[in-house]
């Protein structure tokens, strides 16, 4: 049975899949304790979603595109989804 509070939720990990494929990336799953983290990396960008150790669930998204970083902390999959560009 999935943990939401440590994992990502199917439709997190179908967003997930979607940006991967978008992106031509390839996909590393790791866990951080008992929590997912994802590292994706491809020809123009390299990026970490993880869910983060905090009261409220929430999820980090740390995107570097041509050296340029950009952070996101979001709490549901519609704002995933947004810091994701899909």
């Amino acid at each position: 049975m999935q943990q939401t509070k440590f994992e990502f939720s199917e439709v997190e990990l179908d967003l997930i899949n979607e940006y991967v494929d978008k992106n031509k990336g390839v996909l590393t799953k790791t866990k951080d304790g008992r929590r997912d983290k994802f590292f994706i990396s491809s020809d123009s960008l390299s990026a970490c979603i993880r869910v983060t150790n905090m009261d409220e669930r929430t999820i980090f998204v740390c995107v570097k595109v041509f050296d340029i970083y950009y952070d996101y902390w979001v709490t549901t999959p519609p704002q995933l989804k947004t810091a994701l560009g899909l």
